[in-house]
């Protein structure tokens, strides 16, 4: 019994592990959030009429809106984001 190597030792590598997994999965997490068309309208103050068309003219370059199911649409929420800094930057806000 006197060769055993303490607990604490054996267990501190898999702490470690799963603190860096879990601060992984949290910053996917934060990158891969989505915005139904109701949220992009609240957060652009767009109708949903004119995002359609934004999203139908190449010149825009707004993003695309992503599938999830038959019924559901969404957008990712950084590619909203980047958009509108892009158009901040341009002066078109």
């Amino acid at each position: 019994m006197a060769n055993r190597k303490p607990i604490v030792t054996e267990v501190e590598p898999l702490i470690k592990h799963e603190s860096a997994e879990l601060e992984f999965l949290s910053w996917r997490t934060e990158r891969l959030q989505f915005l139904s068309i109701s949220k992009v309208c609240e957060l652009t103050n767009l109708s949903k009429p004119t995002l359609w068309r934004l999203r139908r003219s190449p010149a825009s370059r707004f993003p695309h809106p992503i599938s999830l199911s038959p019924g559901r649409v969404v957008f990712s929420r950084a590619e909203i984001e980047e958009w509108l800094r892009g158009r901040m930057a341009e002066g078109r806000v």
